[in-house]
């Protein structure tokens, strides 16, 4: 995007949405090949294509070659799998009761990408005497940990 261009984008879903700001991150994708690649074809599509290694469905979209289609399955795929897996945590430690919380906030920061210690510190800024769910628990430590 140019210095002196102003665009506005607009998507149905906050899925989109994300999906489209991993894309315009992958170097040799802006934001016309981003929406270009949605458009291509529908999200769950795109999100199994890139789970599953399969360049196809992007490589359909206007402006993208097999180089581009194979950064964007290496570069989002990380991505993809730490979302899922932050999407497991608030299931997997309400099915395991007490104490699940704090060890589900610890995973979830893992899995974004912060150290043990980093998530321990995270962990101990949470008020747990309000027994907060795991959302906002994880929501609480990112923000302690975003101050540091």
């Amino acid at each position: 995007m140019r210095e002196d261009q102003l665009a506005l984008y607009g998507f149905a879903t906050v899925e989109e949405l994300e999906l489209f700001e991993m894309l315009i991150q992958v170097d040799g994708v802006g934001p016309k090949v981003g929406l270009n690649i949605l458009s291509a074809a529908s999200l769950e599509v795109l999100k199994r294509a890139i789970m599953n290694e399969d360049a196809a469905p992007i490589r359909r979209a206007s402006g993208v070659g097999p180089r581009t289609a194979a950064k964007v399955i290496i570069e989002i795929k990380p991505r993809l799998d730490a979302v899922a897996a932050l999407d497991a945590v608030p299931r997997a430690a309400a099915a395991a009761g007490d104490g699940a919380v704090p060890k589900a906030v610890e995973a979830a920061l893992r899995n974004l990408g912060f150290s043990s210690q980093e998530a321990r510190s995270g962990i101990e800024s949470v008020d747990w005497k309000s027994s907060p769910d795991t959302q906002e628990a994880l929501a609480t430590a990112l923000k302690a940990l975003g101050r540091q």
